[in-house]
């Protein structure tokens, strides 16, 4: 019998140091493309959406669930 399943969302913010303006719209989408491919290769954690300004990114992603959400980010 098949087990009941549910998906876990987390939305993460990173932030530059100091908030400084450091993505530039030159590099940020493949930071965004670097961020997801790490997230789901090494972390089984798809990327749904990810955004963010120049000092910041937003990420929605569907937690792994053989990955706590502690080591997830630190990752």
């Amino acid at each position: 019998m098949p087990k009941p399943g549910f998906n876990m969302f987390l939305h993460v913010v990173f932030s530059t140091k100091y908030q400084e303006t450091l993505i530039s719209a030159a590099i940020e989408p493949s930071l965004h493309e670097q961020i997801a491919k790490v997230l789901y290769d090494v972390c089984y954690s798809p990327v749904e959406t990810i955004g963010g300004s120049d000092e910041h990114v937003h990420i929605l992603l569907c937690q792994s669930r053989i990955w706590s959400v502690d080591k997830l980010v630190e990752t």
